[in-house]
């Protein structure tokens, strides 16, 4: 599963991974800058997958990389804050 989570204001990898780590799931996180003109932000991936399936997440030869965000919370329908991000 991927998610496409560039924004300028919020940094969502730690809570996309925190949801990932409720579920089971591995992240993998992967900033494109290729090709970007420079007016242009690098756009911010996280990919998912089932833990012990390391062929099904994107490895380092791709520019994929294990997500070590800052600990944060996971998201669900009654608990989201904007403010710690």
């Amino acid at each position: 599963m991927f998610f496409h989570v560039t924004n300028e204001f919020l940094d969502l990898v730690p809570v996309i991974s925190a949801n990932a780590e409720v579920m089971g799931l591995q992240a993998s996180v992967k900033q494109a800058s290729l090709f970007n003109p420079p007016e242009r932000s690098p756009t911010v991936w996280v990919a998912l997958a089932e833990e012990g399936r390391a062929a099904s997440v994107p490895n380092s030869n791709v520019g994929w990389k294990p997500v070590q965000a800052r600990p944060a919370p996971p998201w669900t329908d009654r608990y989201s804050v904007f403010f710690q991000l």
